[in-house]
């Protein structure tokens, strides 16, 4: 889009919008990822990236095509913060673990 860095900007809020929600109710991820990258191998990483709960990254690792590991780390100031991991396609997690965990998902 030529010099225009406003778009290069909101390309990477769209990208971090894949991964990474921090809404009233906690943090939400995963929930814009394409299906098409799930695929058995496929290894997907963001972040560090802030929030409003303090900074994150996340990491997807495809076990197989029913199994996703979705792991994050991150400074999040609140310890008790819900975590919603929401893979389309996938059954939704929720977990009080706000600085690191491990969740498989199934699809």
């Amino acid at each position: 889009d030529g010099h225009h860095s406003w778009a290069a900007a909101e390309w990477c809020q769209m990208m971090r919008s894949l991964f990474v929600s921090a809404e009233a109710d906690g943090l939400h991820l995963c929930t814009g990822i394409p299906t098409q990258w799930l695929e058995t191998g496929n290894e997907l990483f963001f972040g560090p990236t802030e929030t409003i709960y303090g900074d994150i990254s996340v990491r997807l690792n495809v076990l197989s095509y029913e199994s996703v590991e979705v792991s994050w780390k991150g400074s999040v100031t609140d310890k008790e913060i819900q975590t919603f991991v929401k893979i389309p396609g996938a059954v939704s997690v929720v977990t009080n673990s706000g600085n690191s965990c491990h969740v498989v998902l199934r699809r």
